[in-house]
């Protein structure tokens, strides 16, 4: 089945539409929500992200029982953003998820500054990228 347009948002990535984001990118503590997932398992509990620009979207996805959220942004790195208007001050941010009625990981990482320098950050890409079954 294609997915295509507004379908892409409210069915596959199960997020809906846009909602904010915080800006400059700035690195972040991320919670491992579960180590069930093949991608998590050999992560650490709460570790330190790359740069990143970090996205809120419009659907709760913890209310969404097809929806897994794997890795979200820690409690601990509150505030989150530099720009005024653009500071997160509280609330629940899923990072990674999958939908469980695809075979899917979509990760909010990646909209950075470029700076590839942290290895866990790193091996969630290369997992992501490299394993033959994506």
């Amino acid at each position: 089945m294609m997915i295509t347009g507004i379908g892409i948002k409210m069915n596959f990535l199960g997020c809906g539409e846009y909602k904010d984001n915080t800006w400059v990118p700035i690195k972040e503590i991320l919670k491992v929500e579960t180590h069930d997932d093949y991608l998590t398992r050999n992560l650490p509990k709460i570790f330190e992200s790359s740069c990143c620009e970090w996205y809120l979207w419009e659907h709760d996805l913890t209310k969404k029982e097809n929806i897994e959220v794997l890795l979200s942004i820690d409690e601990s790195s509150f505030p989150v953003g530099t720009n005024a208007g653009e500071i997160w001050y509280e609330g629940y941010y899923p990072i990674v998820w999958t939908n469980l009625d695809y075979n899917m990981i979509y990760s909010n990482m990646g909209h950075n500054d470029l700076n590839y320098g942290n290895t866990t950050y790193n091996s969630i890409k290369e997992y992501t990228f490299e394993n033959e079954y994506i």
